[in-house]
């Protein structure tokens, strides 16, 4: 027993190095890693409020139903599942509904138009049909691609926490971000690593999933953070505890803002550290979920995508 926690807690330094040698790469980019804590066990309001959702099938911005072709061109999707935790939801992206391939527009479900577009030809990524094992299409990005989300001041304001849900597969064993908000000197991201880990960075605070990241396997991976510099952390993957930390976040302006990849050193270049994978669908609330709220969200994304 003394063996495997010697070489669990030995796994998780190597991790924070790995996280924190690619982030030293970048002039601006801060390091510094705080220690674990207690996990979230609860946050603020009512734990039955579902967030004000009903039963009804996922709707679009424009209010159609999930089962209707919008005025993007998307393909619909089944009326499945659907969400009900809609309260404080800012960005909400599903691969079977709103993409505009030839654009490229990605489609914000979440009602307030913050859609993910990339105008320039070359950096565009592509929907793939029938991508995952269930017949779910996916958002797929390569090499020099990746999707630019609305600027300040939509992710700025954490002071209530943030909540993340990603349903994604990585394609390489790769340093990239999945989802990149803010200049590197305030970023707040979803990291993946080439020890096929994962971890939550924000203004340089590296937190350390204990859960893989592995290629070419889809998972649900999910930060609820706390406002305030020193607030709890709680990661998850596939609704199992994956880690605890301190970082929290804080109130910056954030911009530039991606998914896919990091911003590109000035207009015009390449993206940088492209996350190279299939996305599913991503939701992001600007305030810590409850538990039971969690719990709904968990149940509506697994239940969708085969997890």
């Amino acid at each position: 027993m003394r063996l495997r926690l010697a070489l669990a807690a030995a796994s998780s330094a190597l991790f924070v190095a790995a996280v924190d040698a690619c982030s030293a790469s970048e002039p601006d980019a801060a390091s510094s890693v705080e220690g674990d804590a207690a996990p979230i066990d609860g946050a603020p309001g009512n734990p039955d409020d579902s967030g004000g959702g009903d039963d009804a099938a996922p709707a679009d911005a424009n209010g159609s139903d999930a089962d209707q072709n919008d005025a993007n061109g998307s393909d619909g999707g089944d009326a499945g599942p659907a969400l009900t935790v809609k309260t404080n939801l800012i960005l909400w992206l599903a691969a079977d509904q709103g993409v505009n391939a030839s654009g490229f527009t990605w489609s914000d479900l979440s009602g307030g138009g913050h859609d993910a577009t990339q105008t320039n030809a070359a950096y565009r990524p592509t929907k793939q049909d029938m991508f995952f094992a269930n017949g779910m299409p996916a958002v797929v990005v390569g090499a020099q691609q990746e999707l630019v989300l609305p600027g300040s001041p939509l992710f700025d304001d954490f002071s209530n926490g943030v909540s993340i849900f990603l349903v994604y597969r990585p394609s390489l064993n790769i340093f990239s971000y999945p989802l990149h908000l803010g200049a590197p000197a305030n970023r707040l991201a979803l990291a993946q690593t080439p020890s096929e880990g994962w971890a939550f960075v924000t203004s340089g605070k590296t937190s350390a999933s204990n859960k893989a990241m592995t290629t070419n396997e889809l998972h649900l991976f999910e930060v609820l953070a706390g406002g305030g510099n020193s607030a709890a952390v709680s990661l998850f993957r596939d609704g199992v505890a994956a880690g605890t930390d301190t970082t929290g976040v804080t109130n910056v302006t954030r911009e530039p803002n991606f998914l896919g990849g990091g911003p590109p050193a000035d207009a015009g270049t390449p993206p940088t550290y492209v996350s190279q994978g299939a996305y599913a669908e991503i939701l992001v609330y600007k305030s810590l979920v409850t538990p039971m709220q969690q719990q709904a969200i968990e149940s509506y994304l697994m239940a969708r995508w085969g997890l």
